[in-house]
């Protein structure tokens, strides 16, 4: 299944994370919000502020940025979940 662009941001913050030997504990620290917070970052499903996003972001030496996107094919694996037998 495609992921969504939060999930692909938390998937680019946990890895740098853990490269740097970071726990969630010292990035919340450093960025001053909760360990719970990084945790759905990661994860994909933070709805928080943009300003939080930001600064972990920043931390983790990366900038933020905006791009128009080019609507992509499914891969024929995703097809499977867009059209689910009914059998």
């Amino acid at each position: 299944m495609l992921k969504t662009p939060r999930e692909v941001i938390g998937d680019l913050l946990r890895v740098e994370r853990k490269r740097r030997r970071y726990s969630q504990v010292d990035v919340a620290d450093a960025i001053n919000t909760d360990r719970s917070v990084i945790s759905k970052i990661e994860n994909g499903v933070y709805n928080g502020t943009l300003k939080v996003y930001e600064r972990y972001i920043t931390h983790m030496g990366f900038h933020l940025c905006i791009e128009k996107s080019v609507p992509q094919r499914p891969q024929f694996e995703d097809l499977k979940d867009l059209f689910p037998d009914d059998e």
